[in-house]
């Protein structure tokens, strides 16, 4: 974290900068932001669920909000799905494997992943 007298310092440069260096500051700053997010979802699908959640815990623990937003984007960047975003996932999924497996016969494998994402999305279990 920059001291305020940095700060200050950074923020005259900023300020004295022309319109294309500014726009091309915004280009740069825009574009570390998303290498970070890259970077943060990377290493937040790397670890355990268990992981996961010590770490969606810890980040609501800063925020010590309600409802415990931080913790909850904590586990959609980490890849954790429910609802409608489980039945996306899963249905791509399925739709992976009929392109993989044309000829296993289209109609009873339809079926069979609409009872098989039923069965996720009430029981939480395949």
């Amino acid at each position: 974290m920059l001291k305020d007298d940095e700060l200050d310092a950074l923020a005259r440069a900023v300020a004295a900068l022309g319109d294309e260096d500014a726009g091309r500051l915004d280009d740069a700053v825009r574009a570390r932001r998303e290498e970070a997010a890259a970077d943060r979802q990377a290493s937040l699908r790397a670890l355990s669920d268990i992981e996961v959640v010590k770490a969606a815990m810890a980040a609501n623990e800063v925020a010590n909000s309600w409802p415990p937003e931080p913790a909850l984007q904590v586990l959609r960047v980490a890849g954790f799905a429910r609802g409608d975003d489980l039945k996306a996932l899963y249905v791509a999924g399925w739709n992976g494997a009929l392109a993989k497996y044309p000829d296993d016969g289209a109609a009873e494998f339809l079926q069979g992943m609409k009872r098989a994402i039923e069965r996720v999305l009430v029981t939480g279990r395949a």
